[in-house]
C-alpha cells in the first residue's frame, strides 16, 4: 500500500487475490519512516476512496491503538471500527484504555470481538457463574442437588 501511496506502483499491481472466492488483499508494503504522516496524507485518502470504488467491503488492520497512533488515525477515515481483544492476553485496563481512544477520536466504534477464546473453558466458567447467581437463597436447590445426587 505504502508503495501505491508514493506513486511507485498501481492499485491492480498491489492488489493480491487469496485462495477464498471473491477476497482479496493488499498488504502494507515498505514500511515508511513516517507512517503517521502517510496515513493522515492526501494520497491515503485518495487510496481509500480508490479501493471503495472497487470492492463492496474494505477492512483495514492495524497495529494496537495504544502502541501506536496509527490506528487512531485510521479510525477517523473508516466507516465503522472494531476492536479485537484476545482473551486470557488483553488486560483490562488497556481494552479500557483503546475504547476510549476510539471514542475520542470518532464516533465509529461498534464492539469488540474477542479473539483466542477458548469455547470449552469459558462455558464452564459461564455456567458456574449463572448457576451460582440464579439458585434461589433458601437452600431448597441444594436440597434438590442432594435429592438427585
Amino acid at each position: 500500500m505504502i508503495d501505491h501511496l508514493f506513486g511507485q506502483v498501481t492499485l491492480e499491481e498491489i492488489v493480491r487475490e487469496s485462495e477464498v472466492n471473491n477476497l482479496y488483499y493488499i498488504t502494507s508494503g515498505t514500511i515508511p519512516p513516517n507512517p503517521s504522516e502517510m496515513l493522515s496524507s492526501d494520497q491515503m485518502q485518495a487510496f481509500l476512496n480508490e479501493v471503495r470504488e472497487r470492492f463492496d467491503i474494505v477492512i483495514l488492520d492495524s497495529p494496537p491503538i495504544v502502541a501506536v497512533t496509527d490506528s487512531e488515525i485510521i479510525s477517523s477515515y473508516v466507516d465503522a471500527t472494531i476492536l479485537v481483544a484476545s482473551s486470557e492476553k488483553t488486560e483490562l485496563v488497556m481494552l479500557e484504555k483503546s475504547v476510549e481512544l476510539i471514542r475520542h477520536e470518532n464516533s465509529s466504534f461498534i464492539g469488540v470481538v474477542l479473539n483466542n477464546f477458548s469455547y470449552k473453558a469459558g462455558y464452564g466458567a459461564y455456567y458456574k457463574y449463572y448457576y451460582y447467581y440464579t439458585q434461589p437463597t433458601n437452600g431448597k436447590a441444594k436440597d434438590k442437588a442432594k435429592e438427585k445426587a
